[in-house]
């Protein structure tokens, strides 16, 4: 079951299309700024684009040319075990560079992720009210701040407190994303859209350099894709004949329960929730024909979306209640409403002056409300009320969202550009290291150009097809942009939407290697009806020389067969008999009654 071809899917895949087409001449323009020779990487980025789309379509033609995909379908059992041995070397693989990293670059938390480390010590240590009251009231006005240093505080419970637990953690869950990626192109595409995602995901740039930040972004990721695997399967392995209706209907359960627990850790999660509802709520089954009382329950769910989203829906916000009267409990405090928690984020991200990103003016105001009203939500409606007067300058507020969106996704190098910042201020930033950082900043812009350059390219297949089981994935980057419009934006917060362009690239590969089949299809196809209509042709030839020889042989044997009167005569096989002989002079003798006329002339 499905996303239906409506006009809003169309109207989501243009706006996609436009939004990669204005990161690549973004992301283009911005390569080379500061640098000796501004314009060479601009056209490294070109001829690699070219390299690669080259070598994709040659790579995906020999496979398709020689038929492997059919040959290694023969064997499946054996490639089974080949899959499963290559995801595990690249799991490895990454897993020992992040290591290596993490060794080579040692990084002490700062700014926000200082924040959360600290917070995870206090309430590993149980003195967060006593010792933390400011950090009290900052949980208050943002609850999702709560998420993540509570499931650092158990690590440090187990492992010891220190930043290397937090460290090791980001690489175990980078890893498991990475897992998650690629099951989820597995299960979506297919093996070549699993594997790409694994391959791409695995060595990604940015994502191995970031590994150091005691971030949110490695668990929130998790978690997210972690959902959208468990959607994909929802919509992939449930169909209307299923013979496990119940396990589909506790799935819908575990995805809200899910995506409460993401949205406790960054309230983003609402994006692939609002994706999910949009997805499956126009749906419908066919259930098979049976009396409604000969159907089970949980099969009548599955049949209709709208009850199918009630079913997450509910069940995301029952728990969402729970984790917030959780964290009051903890800091001691009422927490923001969850409708009104967005209030100074909003204000942020309309202040033309800063940008669009964190400033001192707007984090005064809000604290400033909150000493006077004594409510985080009150404090957030107040931050709310003055960011809609920024809206009242149309042409100043579309300068900002064209900025933002710029400043978000035109390049991919916040991985370098923190651990330069962070190194220089501890004094750990040695001229190896910065030399390190600054060039493989540019490695990861290219493969990110290069990654979204492919990505783009299924927005144009989804396009032509009208629609398919990669519209959530371009929904979720949509959303994201649409909303960080809005929103504080940093060029970090795009890091989960990474994963959406990994798995639309992986279609795209897999299109690739669809259509080249299909052209070596059509050719051999071609031959093989040549070559018929060349059999057939000499076979006909063959049956009218063979006719023709056998009249041939007719003949002579007729010829043979024929009756030879002179042979007959001089035999005496054949006697004359006449009544009277020829004449001497070789004139025939008067017939009968020429002879009575010649008597009676006489006479």
């Amino acid at each position: 079951m499905e996303p239906r071809k409506n006009v809003f899917s169309y109207f989501v895949i243009i706006l996609y299309i436009t939004a990669v087409l204005y990161i690549l001449i973004s992301g283009v323009t911005a390569l080379g700024e500061g640098q000796e020779y501004p314009y060479l990487l601009q056209g490294v980025f070109l001829v690699m684009l070219l390299a690669v789309w080259l070598a994709l379509n040659g790579i995906t033609g020999m496979l398709a040319r020689f038929d492997i995909g059919n040959r290694l379908k023969a064997r499946e059992q054996v490639l089974k075990y080949v899959e499963a041995a290559v995801v595990i070397l690249v799991l490895a693989a990454g897993f020992i560079i992040r290591i290596r990293y993490l060794q080579s670059m040692p990084m002490e938390p700062e700014s926000d992720y200082k924040t959360y480390y600290e917070i995870a010590d206090l309430i590993n240590r149980g003195t967060l009210l006593k010792e933390g009251p400011g950090y009290c009231d900052y949980i208050a006005m943002f609850p999702h701040v709560f998420g993540y240093p509570y499931v650092l505080a158990v690590l440090f419970r187990i492992f010891g407190t220190s930043v290397q637990t937090a460290q090791y953690f980001n690489v175990v869950l980078a890893m498991g994303t990475v897992f998650l990626a690629y099951r989820t192109g597995k299960a979506a595409g297919g093996r070549i859209c699993g594997l790409s995602a694994l391959f791409l995901t695995a060595f990604w740039p940015s994502q191995i350099l970031y590994i150091n930040m005691v971030a949110s972004e490695y668990l929130f990721s998790f978690l997210l894709m972690l959902c959208l695997y468990l959607f994909v399967k929802t919509i992939k392995e449930y169909p209307p004949d299923t013979k496990k209706p119940v396990r589909g209907v506790l799935l819908h359960f575990a995805i809200g329960v899910l995506l409460a627990v993401t949205a406790a850790v960054r309230p983003m999660a609402l994006i692939l929730l609002i994706t999910i509802v949009i997805c499956i709520l126009p749906q419908k089954m066919r259930l098979p024909v049976k009396l409604p009382s000969d159907q089970p329950l949980s099969l009548r769910i599955l049949g209709k979306g709208w009850m199918r989203c009630l079913v997450i829906v509910i069940t995301y916000f029952c728990v969402s209640n729970f984790f917030s009267m959780g964290i009051s409990y903890t800091i001691d405090q009422k927490t923001a409403s969850g409708t009104s928690s967005f209030g100074y984020n909003l204000l942020v991200g309309l202040n033309e002056e800063s940008y669009g990103g964190w400033n001192q003016e707007d984090a005064d105001y809000l604290y400033g409300a909150m000493e006077q009203t004594g409510s985080a939500t009150q404090a957030h409606i107040a931050c709310r009320d003055l960011a809609l007067e920024r809206l009242k300058n149309p042409k100043g507020i579309f300068n900002l969202f064209v900025h933002k969106f710029q400043a978000l996704w035109a390049n991919d190098d916040y991985g370098s550009t923190w651990n330069i910042l962070f190194m220089d201020q501890q004094g750990t930033l040695t001229p190896a290291r910065e030399k390190f950082l600054y060039g493989v900043r540019d490695i990861s812009n290219l493969f990110y150009l290069t990654l979204v350059a492919l990505a783009g390219v299924e927005g144009i297949f989804l396009w032509k097809r009208g629609n398919g089981i990669t519209f959530p994935f371009i929904l979720i980057f949509v959303g994201t942009a649409g909303m960080h419009l809005f929103v504080e934006s940093q060029n970090r917060y795009h890091y989960h939407a990474l994963f959406m362009f990994v798995l639309l690239a992986g279609f795209t590969i897999k299109e690739v290697y669809e259509m080249n089949r299909c052209k070596v299809l059509t050719t051999r196809e071609e031959k093989e009806r040549c070559l018929l209509e060349k059999q057939e042709d000499e076979k006909k030839m063959e049956i009218l020389l063979n006719e023709e020889e056998e009249l041939k042989k007719r003949r002579e044997e007729a010829m043979r067969c024929g009756f030879d009167m002179m042979d007959a005569l001089k035999k005496g096989y054949v006697t004359v008999s006449v009544s009277e002989a020829y004449e001497k002079d070789g004139t025939p003798a008067p017939s009968e009654p020429d002879k009575e006329k010649e008597d009676g002339q006489k006479g």
